[in-house]
């Protein structure tokens, strides 16, 4: 019985109703301000039938929940059916219409609708859907029958056509506004699709019906989409109001009796009004001229297009000229009802062709001077005039193109467009280019074609259009343009990309690899010792230096690779496809071989090498300038080792701030003087006494405590300070040399090591003259340590650098010979006093018989030179009397002392130090290391 809905006695409390009719007021609150927010349309109507339908299911079964009655069960399970059948018919109409694709899928629209009130029809008189009611802990529930089957299959089938038609849209959508509405909402269904798990119970699964979670889950992915994307494309009707106020020209709507009923702003400032005083006010009050009284009459009779030229006095002594359109508005019955007037201002441009017409003779001795094309042509686009700048242009006389048509100057492609154009005109149209500057090509008479500047005009004469272009060739300019891009973008000496070219490249390339999922690799190159290349041979050939290696660097990658200049001697890469960091890895390889191999130019040898730092994107970052510093970080860990590549990893910043602490230490140490030197003897290999000291520098750091060269020496070295280091202690070994000398070793040397930078000062023999001068130590007294490498680069300049040095009376020995180029030519033209033998060849003695020959021969070869050898590196006893049995001149090693300050040394002086291992001091012991 209906009255059994309306009794109490057949209701209980129970708190599963209360998720599902919250859900149900905020999806009908959804809904409704869709509706209104989002204006009346067809996709907010049909948004607002989908919570509606929803709402509906939600509503009716949470009463079915709550009643104790079966039979009142069955009659709200019944009453929820009336929404449940359009669900999917409602979700697919909304889709087609909201993917704009109704009209292609219109038919089977209105069939859905049709299936479902079909459903609805059979479900409620019926028992075919309903068969029973189940009794669950959360109350009742219906139990399908026959029809459950069919009507599943309806509703699924459309709900997963829904579902696709979203992620093809997705798919297909360009990024932006549409793409991201499309996203949500496909989110959004797919996960409201779960609600469907509400179909179990009606097959006896005791599943609780969790669905309205789903449809929550819905209404809030939703919400989102709409308040942030909209839901409701712009229509005309969306912006009319928009557009009329935000209108330049004035804009008049009157009814048929000529009322005024609409207006804009421009309409108010050109009738010196405002909207309150015009609006519902006479025309004719208004002003006669811009809508006489006649053309209102014509306009409301005929409902014909009014378009003309009036002139309106808004105030005493000011008259403008209007251009004025109109036309009807008319209803369903073709009746006219208003009159659409559309006002603009041309008074300026009025003036302007009277200014033309005034002036048509002045223009025409003007144009005869002119450097420029002027031409004129009349509204079919024949030539009528050709200046003499036309004929250095083109290569025309005026008697070959007058009549012509204008496409004459155009290549074939710029033709049909120019027809275009005139067509335009001639309907009424405006030109798009009238009164601009555009860029084409011109075509010579010759058939080259050519870059030009053209400026377009028209003006009037008895109804008729004519045209007068300005043309000017910018063939130059383009070519000074193309430069000036290409200097740009380019590094102007090696043709490679520069730093700004580079940015866009590896962004470019980075925004490849994040769509296709593949490795990058960067690649930062530094040249070792390039400055010196500069200093020594100056900076000509630096920059043919770098001009080949840009040649050498890019032979070694791939086209699809890319290769940069940054600046100076750095060079950057982008290895795009890698499969692997190994990839990277060979690549570095090749190009450190490449950049090794020897380098002859204008008569010089030049031997380089270099150091790189790799990263692979995305493992060591994701990000353009982290990328680059991390390379760069890299790079220097590689430059301490030199001619190697490192891989980027995370503790290399740890161990980069460490080097700029290092950096700045070393800086202040020089101002505050903190190096001192310790001096190593060299033993007399016949005599066994101290014949000379090596001084070697050392850092009392004030919190490190007193460091060794190895800590430090490179990077004075890179910064430049190793100058000024090695000057003090220059200074001060000879001071202390000449004490001792003084005190009774008169025969004493001191000798120091020079590094490269040092001896590519220009003033490198000045320098120590001066030295010696201040300390008052004899030339013969100073020993200057060199490396062979230091001669490569310009072998001329060094050899006189050295010539300077020994006409002064200093010693010259060359540092570790035999490990690196030992060119004996070298020995022919060096003017040198010593050799020093290698530790490498001293280690294995005398068990190494390779070794053995090796020093046999250097002091072999030494003796025939009237050399002094040095043989570093001594540990043993046995070590040093090998050395002295094949007549090596002094020795020097940790056998006989460690480097020690003055103090220490000088009792050491005047003793024999060479004797048997258990009989030496224990000052030199190797535990005293």
């Amino acid at each position: 019985m209906i009255t059994d809905l309306f009794n109490p006695a057949n209701y209980a409390f129970s708190p599963h109703a209360i998720p599902t009719l919250v859900t149900t007021a905020a999806l009908l609150l959804l809904g409704l301000t869709v509706l209104i927010r989002e204006r009346i349309s067809a996709v907010s109507v049909l948004f607002f039938l989908m919570t509606l339908t929803v709402s509906v299911w939600l509503f009716g079964f949470s009463w079915m929940y709550s009643t104790t009655n079966e039979s009142v069960a069955r009659w709200w399970a019944k009453a929820a059916y009336l929404g449940v059948p359009f669900i999917p018919s409602a979700i697919y109409h909304f889709t087609v219409v909201a993917l704009r694709i109704y009209q292609r899928h219109k038919v089977r629209v209105w069939i859905s609708w049709t299936i479902s009130a079909l459903f609805t029809a059979v479900i409620l008189p019926t028992n075919a859907l309903h068969s029973a009611m189940y009794r669950y802990p959360w109350g009742y529930y219906p139990k399908y029958g026959w029809l459950g089957l069919p009507f599943m299959t309806f509703f699924f089938s459309l709900m997963l056509i829904s579902l696709h038609h979203y992620w093809m849209e997705y798919r297909k959508a360009k990024p932006g506004t549409h793409k991201n509405r499309i996203k949500w909402f496909t989110i959004a269904f797919a996960g409201a699709y779960i609600a469907s798990l509400d179909f179990l119970p009606k097959y006896g699964v005791g599943l609780y019906p969790l669905g309205y979670l789903a449809v929550f889950a819905w209404l809030v992915f939703v919400e989102r989409a709409i308040w942030r994307y909209q839901l409701v494309d712009i229509t005309p009707a969306f912006a009319a109001e928009p557009i009329i106020r935000t209108m330049a020209d004035a804009l008049l709507v009157l009814d048929h009796e000529g009322i005024l009923q609409v207006t804009n702003q421009a309409a108010c400032h050109l009738l010196g009004r405002s909207e309150t005083e015009l609006v519902g006010k006479s025309v004719s009050t208004i002003s006669r001229d811009i809508f006489p009284k006649e053309k209102l009459d014509t306009l409301i009779r005929t409902g014909a297009l009014q378009s003309y030229e009036t002139n309106h006095s808004p105030r005493q002594g000011w008259t403008m000229v209007l251009d004025i359109s109109a036309s009807a508005i008319r209803d369903r019955f073709e009746q006219t009802v208003g009159i659409v007037c559309i006002a603009r201002d041309i008074t300026e441009r009025k003036r302007a062709e009277e200014t033309v017409r005034a002036s048509e003779e002045r223009f025409r001795s003007v144009t005869q001077s002119a450097n420029d094309a002027i031409i004129s042509a009349d509204s079919q686009g024949v030539i009528l005039s050709w200046n003499k700048g036309a004929r250095a242009i083109f290569g025309y006389e005026e008697e070959e193109v007058r009549g012509k048509p204008l496409t004459l100057l155009m290549p074939e492609r710029y033709r049909e467009a120019h027809q275009q154009g005139l067509k335009r005109a001639q309907a009424g149209g405006e030109s798009r280019v009238i009164g601009t500057t555009v860029e084409l090509h011109g075509l010579r008479k010759d058939g080259a074609e050519f870059p030009v500047e053209l400026s377009l005009a028209t003006w009037k004469t008895l109804g008729e259009t004519f045209y007068s272009a300005i043309i000017r060739d910018v063939t130059e300019r383009k070519q000074t343009e193309a430069r000036l891009a290409e200097l740009a973008y380019y590094d102007f000496l090696t043709g490679l990309p520069n730093r700004r070219q580079f940015m866009e490249l590896i962004d470019q390339a980075l925004g490849r690899a994040r769509r296709t999922g593949n490795l990058l690799a960067v690649l930062f190159l530094d040249l070792d010792g390039f400055k010196l290349v500069n200093d020594s041979l100056g900076h000509p050939m630096g920059d043919l230096v770098l001009k080949a290696m840009a040649t050498r660097l890019t032979s070694c990658v791939r086209k699809s690779d890319s290769v940069a200049r940054m600046g100076g001697d750095e060079f950057m890469f982008i290895l795009e496809k890698i499969t692997s960091p190994n990839d990277a890895s060979a690549a570095a390889q090749k190009l450190l071989e490449t950049v090794a191999l020897p380098l002859r130019l204008e008569g010089h040898d030049i031997f380089m090498t270099a150091s790189i730092g790799i990263v692979i994107y995305p493992s060591d970052d994701q990000d353009r300038d982290g990328l680059i510093q991390f390379a760069d970080t890299a790079m220097y860990v590689a430059k301490a080792k030199t001619n190697s590549f490192q891989f980027y990893s995370a503790d290399m910043n740890v161990r980069a701030a460490e080097r700029l602490q290092l950096e700045t230490d070393l800086r202040l140490a020089v101002e505050r003087k903190e190096f001192l030197p310790h001096y190593q003897p060299l033993i007399d290999a016949h005599s066994g006494n101290i014949c000379a000291v090596e001084a070697l520098v050392r850092w009392n750091h004030p919190h490190r405590g007193l460091l060794s060269p190895d800590s430090f020496i490179s990077v004075a070295e890179e910064t430049g300070l190793i100058v000024p280091i090695t000057e003090v202690m220059l200074h001060a070994a000879c001071t202390q040399t000449k004490a001792w000398q003084v005190g009774g070793f008169p025969d004493l040397r001191v000798a120091a090591n020079i590094s490269r930078r040092l001896f590519q000062h220009h003033n490198l023999s000045g320098m120590i003259v001066q030295i010696l001068h201040e300390t008052g130590l004899e030339p013969s007294s100073l020993e200057v340590e060199l490396t062979e490498s230091l001669f490569i680069q310009d072998r001329e300049r060094s050899i006189a650098t050295l010539r300077k040095l020994r006409d002064v009376g200093v010693r010259i020995a060359i540092d570790d010979f035999g490990v690196e180029y030992s060119s004996l030519s070298y020995l022919k033209y060096l003017p040198i006093t010593t050799l020093k033998i290698d530790q490498s060849f001293v280690r294995d003695l005398p068990t190494n018989p390779a070794d053995a020959a090796i020093i046999q021969a250097i002091i072999s070869l030494a003796s025939c030179l009237d050399l002094t050898v040095i043989a570093e590196g001594v540990e043993t006893n046995a070590q040093a009397e090998f050395l002295r049995s094949r007549r090596c001149d002094e020795l020097q090693g940790y056998y006989f002392s460690r480097p020690l300050p003055a103090n220490l040394l000088t009792p050491l002086l005047g003793h024999s130090i060479f004797r048997p291992a258990r009989s030496r001091i224990a000052l030199g012991s190797p535990e005293g290391r």
